[in-house]
């Protein structure tokens, strides 16, 4: 893709890494390879043990920007001192053990041009440790559908999101420490600060399942935390949750699996912050049997 530099926007790609390993350079490769190439690639190493630092200091390309920190900090120590190196109109996450397909950038940054977006994410594949396809997991499309998933689940996988700098200087947003769920912490209060969400209705990113990751790691704890948050998210943002609520049962025969699952729990979220289980029962009733009896699943462990 041709771009004119002196009016393409200038992209931060932000990437930790710690103890990368074999995947790190396809991670690499993959950004260094996309069809979008006004960006500087800010790689942070957080203490790793192996060869993580050798592998990205052997390559050559003048887009790279390498900081070490001076010792293991963390991934939301390091996020953040990445967000305040940043020298990008727009922020694009990237993680070290996945692959961005070469036209996400391209394709985010068009979005988020054309949209005024603050944040987006796309489509997504996971794939398995050894790189093989698993399933294709779809994002919200609509400011509704991403308030349904908010009070359910997350938007979007972390590393395939592209954030709009000023929105974040402007609002002093930074991950949390104390956020075991730092990734839909940080969603959460860019919804609240106003944020608009732009997502890509295209696979622009691979998230591999891998055993060892901090999400797998710290599961249980990171997802207890979610749920105290999704709950908390409901209460706080009450008026537009009924809203979205509204807005997506008159449309809940057309809208996907995934997306009518999150109605159900968003309907039950409001009913028992609101005491009104009127919606609650239509969207059960316009449900299909697998949908309900997922759905069912799906507040329960909630």
């Amino acid at each position: 893709m041709e771009q004119n530099l002196s009016t393409s926007p200038l992209v931060t790609v932000l990437m930790p890494v710690f103890n990368g390993g074999a995947d790190l350079s396809l991670a690499i490769d993959s950004i260094l390879n996309q069809t979008y190439t006004h960006f500087e690639f800010l790689m942070i190493d957080d203490g790793s043990t192996d060869q993580s630092a050798q592998l990205i200091v052997s390559y050559q390309d003048a887009r790279i920007r390498f900081l070490q920190n001076p010792q293991n900090m963390g991934l939301v120590a390091t996020l953040n001192r990445g967000i305040d190196e940043a020298r990008g109109k727009y922020i694009a996450r990237m993680d070290a053990d996945d692959v961005s397909l070469p036209a996400r950038l391209a394709t985010q940054v068009a979005l988020l041009e054309s949209n005024a977006g603050d944040i987006g994410g796309s489509f997504f594949e996971v794939i398995s440790k050894e790189g093989n396809y698993v399933r294709t997991l779809s994002a919200p499309l609509t400011m509704e559908g991403v308030v349904a998933c908010l009070a359910n689940t997350v938007p979007f996988a972390h590393g395939s999101v592209m954030m709009r700098t000023a929105f974040l200087q402007k609002h002093q947003l930074r991950y949390r420490q104390d956020a075991d769920a730092e990734d839909f912490d940080l969603w959460v209060r860019i919804f609240e600060a106003g944020g608009k969400f732009v997502n890509s209705d295209q696979v622009l990113y691979q998230y591999r399942d891998y055993g060892s990751s901090l999400s797998k790691i710290k599961g249980g704890e990171m997802e207890l935390s979610a749920k105290g948050l999704r709950r908390q998210f409901v209460a706080r943002n009450l008026n537009r949750c009924q809203d979205a609520l509204e807005f997506l049962l008159q449309r809940q025969s057309s809208l996907e699996y995934r997306d009518q699952l999150n109605l159900i729990c968003l309907a039950f979220r409001v009913g028992s912050q609101s005491g009104k289980w009127g919606p609650y029962c239509k969207s059960l009733l316009q449900a299909s049997p697998k949908a309900m009896a997922h759905s069912t699943y799906r507040i329960w462990r909630a």
